[in-house]
C-alpha cells in the first residue's frame, strides 16, 4: 500500500511540477507581450494625436473640394459665355464679310 500511495504522491508530483511549467510559461509570455498602463496610455494620447490631425486633413480636403467644384462651375460658365460670343461673332462676320477663323 505505500508504494502504491508513493506512486500516486509521484503522479500528483509530475502533474503538479507540468502545471508549474506551463505557468512559468504563461507569465514570460504574458511579460514580454502584454503592455503597462503607461504604455496604453501613452497609445491612447497617440490615437488621440492622430483623430485630430486625420480631423484637420478632412477639414482641409473638404474646403479644396469646394474649391475645385466653384472653379468647375465657374469655367462651365465661362465656356458657355464663350460659346455665345463666338456664335455672335460668326454672325457679324458673315454680315461684315469677314472670314471668322480660329
Amino acid at each position: 500500500m505505500d508504494n502504491e500511495l508513493e506512486e500516486q504522491f509521484e503522479k500528483i508530483d509530475s502533474q503538479l511540477e507540468k502545471s508549474d511549467q506551463r505557468l512559468e510559461n504563461i507569465i514570460t509570455f504574458l511579460q514580454q507581450n502584454m503592455v503597462t498602463r503607461e504604455e496604453f496610455s501613452g497609445l491612447k494620447t497617440e490615437v488621440s494625436e492622430v483623430k485630430e490631425s486625420v480631423s484637420k486633413l478632412i477639414t482641409s480636403v473638404d474646403g479644396l473640394a469646394k474649391l475645385v467644384r466653384s472653379m468647375m462651375d465657374e469655367h462651365t460658365s465661362m465656356k458657355h459665355q464663350m460659346l455665345v460670343m463666338q456664335d455672335w461673332i460668326r454672325q457679324v462676320s458673315n454680315k461684315v464679310g469677314v472670314e471668322f477663323k480660329l
